[in-house]
Formats: structure tokens, sequence, C-alpha cells
């Protein structure tokens, strides 16, 4: 009994002495807090007779001898700056016309709008379409792809110039808005008379289906030996023109109902690109075999019909 009370004791002595360490240590602290700082003049160093105060700056060497150290592009366009250069004038915007020597395009696109300052500008934007079903369009900058190898190379009020690289070599051609039309000897646009279409020319409306790339894939695989009987064969009309690829008993597979494809129907285009050979399906396999959207023209009972699938 007696021994746990003296261990109890020593307990207490060395809880006192925490304490007692502890509360040393806060008056330390709120002592030194509470002490005034010192002025910043007593920081300075002591100026000579009859010289001005001045504040302790590092002492820089000429500029030359930090030349490398600016001009390999550590500070960017900072680095570069001459104070002393004289600034240059900002450029006049001037208002150019399109040549007249370009082609019209026969793309199968439509024009629906333009904003630009100036052709060039990299803040101009085209919003093109297709011409083919309900297709509400898209905004393009300048130099960016409108279609497989077709650029926007400029921008004007109401029309805009294409860099089409599919000929060699590469010419530029001219898409206006369907509200425009030459002649008018005023350069104001006239209205265009639209031609009351034939009824077998009437396009269907176009048609959007959305496919989980994966179940795809195995679809393929599960139904691969019935697939390699497919003959693919060129449809041409009575003149021998080319219209497109077909397949006999196509609207039979379920892999055909499922995308949208029926009995008879001609495969002209793929992302506005023309099948006129049977070698150019497997181009068009290997070249959009990643794209996560396609979109088909199709020719079905002599009227032209528009696809959009997107690949999940």
């Amino acid at each position: 009994m007696v021994r746990g009370l003296r261990i109890r004791q020593i307990f207490i002595c060395v809880d006192l002495l925490l304490t007692a360490l502890f509360l040393g240590v806060a008056a330390l602290v709120a002592r030194e807090m509470s002490r005034p700082q010192p002025p910043v003049e007593s920081l300075l160093p002591p100026a000579e007779a009859g010289a001005a105060a001045v504040a302790p700056l590092a002492l820089v060497s000429d500029r030359a001898l930090y030349d490398g150290v600016v001009t390999g592009g550590l500070f960017g366009e900072a680095g570069r700056w001459d104070p002393g250069a004289v600034p240059e004038e900002a450029p006049v915007v001037e208002e150019v016309a399109p040549a007249d020597d370009i082609s019209e395009t026969t793309l199968s696109l439509r024009l629906i709008g333009t904003v630009a300052l100036s052709p060039k500008s990299p803040f101009a934007v085209a919003f093109i379409g297709e011409k083919e079903g309900n297709d509400p369009g898209k905004s393009y900058f300048v130099g960016e792809e409108v279609a497989d190898s077709v650029a926007l190379d400029e921008v004007f009020p109401r029309e805009v110039i294409l860099l089409n690289r599919r000929t060699t070599p590469p010419q530029r051609e001219r898409l206006r808005m369907d509200e425009e039309e030459e002649g008018s000897g005023t350069g104001a646009p006239a209205p265009r008379a639209a031609a009351a279409p034939a009824p077998e020319a009437v396009a269907e409306p176009s048609e959007r289906i959305t496919l989980k790339r994966d179940e795809m894939i195995a679809e393929v695989a599960e139904n691969y030996a019935s697939l390699v009987n497919i003959r693919p064969e060129l449809a041409t009309d009575e003149n021998g023109n080319v219209l497109g690829i077909t397949a006999a008993g196509i609207g039979e597979f379920p892999l055909a109902q499922r995308l949208g494809v029926q009995e008879n129907d001609i495969l002209q285009t793929v992302n506005n690109e023309k099948l006129d050979s049977e070698d150019k399906i497997m181009e068009m396999v290997q070249k959009y075999q990643t794209a996560t959207s396609l979109r088909i023209g199709i020719l079905r009972d002599g009227k032209p019909k528009v696809i959009t699938y997107r690949l999940e």
C-alpha cells in the first residue's frame, strides 16, 4: 500500500512539472508577441554622411551578363521586351472581296450563315450543313475541315471559299448562301426561284441511330459466317452511270435491319465521300473504324436519304 502511495505521489509531481513547463513556454510566447516591432528604418544599413538612406537591394550587374538567361526563353515574351522600342501600329483591316476566278463547288454542302471581320480572321466562323436531309449544320473556323480533305479557307459576308485537297493540285471553290444569286446587276442578294422537284426526287427525312460499339463488334463476330456471303455490287442507272453500292438480300440480315438498311437500298456516300467502286468500301472501313459518328447517304426507291450513326 505504501509503495502504491509513493507511485501516485511521483505521478502528481510529474504532472505539476509539466504544467509549470507549459505555463512558462506560454508566457514566453505571449511576451514575444506583445513586444513592439522595430521600425523599418532600423533595418536599413547605416548611411554615410550626406548620403540618402536606400533600401537594402542586391546589386545587379550589367544586363549583358544575363542575356543568355533572358534570350533562353525562361521569362517568355517578357524577357524579349525592349522598353525603348517604338510600339508597332495596329494593322488596318481592309475589306477584301473574293476573287472572281474561283469555280463554284460541286460538293453536297449548303452555307447557312457567316460571321467574320476579315476573310482570314482566326475568329471567322461559317455555319455549313449537308444538302441532303434536314442537317442543321455545324460551325467551322478558318482552317478547319468541313468534309474529308476539304477545309474552310476564307469567310465572307454571304459566301465562303473552300480549299479542296481531293484534287491535284488542290483548288479553291466557292460556296454561296442559297438566297444569293449572281447577275442581279445591283450586287444585292436576290431570292432564287426554287424549282418544284419531281416527286421521285424528294428526299426522305433523315434518320439518327445510336449504336453500342461493343454490341456491334460482338454481333459481327457472331454472324461472321453469314456476313462473308454478302456480295456487294455496283448499281448503275439506265445510262451506265454508277449510283453506288448495293447487295442482293441485304435486307434479310438482322445487322442490316439494325442499321436501318432495307432491301434494294443503294449506298452512295459515307461522310460525304462518294462510293463508286467495291474497293472504296474497304477503304472506308479502315478509314472510319475508330470514328464516333458516321453519316451515310443512300438511295431508296429513287429518293435520297441520310442516316446518321452515333457510336458509343
